[in-house]
């Protein structure tokens, strides 16, 4: 048997595997640590957890963190492109001598797919 005990703020701790007192909770299920809440991490039964991650809110709230993510790591890719593009319009000179491609011609075309995604992710 496991023992824990809640406080104020939700967080549960293990002391140890006697009940010292009243407030204990008792139980043999696992108790699991999660970040995010609103006091920073919050503990709880693994069931009570099972529950809750398959309930619609929390799927829309990971599709929302994964799609914030994804927008940050797309701006910051366009953001290191758009440093390389500045220098080559400062700095003019063909990267390919049989296309007769800019180096900015050249980053424009690489950022171009990327502000397409980010485009429809906003």
């Amino acid at each position: 048997m496991n023992y824990y005990l809640q406080d104020e703020n939700g967080k549960i701790t293990q002391f140890s595997k006697i009940k010292f007192n009243e407030n204990c909770l008792e139980t043999e299920e696992e108790i699991i640590t999660v970040s995010g809440g609103l006091n920073g991490d919050i503990s709880m039964l693994k069931s009570d957890y099972d529950v809750h991650i398959e309930t619609q809110e929390y799927q829309d709230k990971v599709e929302q963190n994964q799609k914030e993510l994804l927008k940050s790591t797309l701006q910051a890719q366009i953001d290191e492109i758009d440093k390389k593009s500045i220098r080559a319009l400062r700095e003019p000179s063909v990267k390919d001598e049989e296309t007769g491609q800019t180096w900015a011609e050249y980053y424009a075309a690489l950022a171009a797919p990327i502000r397409a995604a980010l485009a429809e992710l906003l």
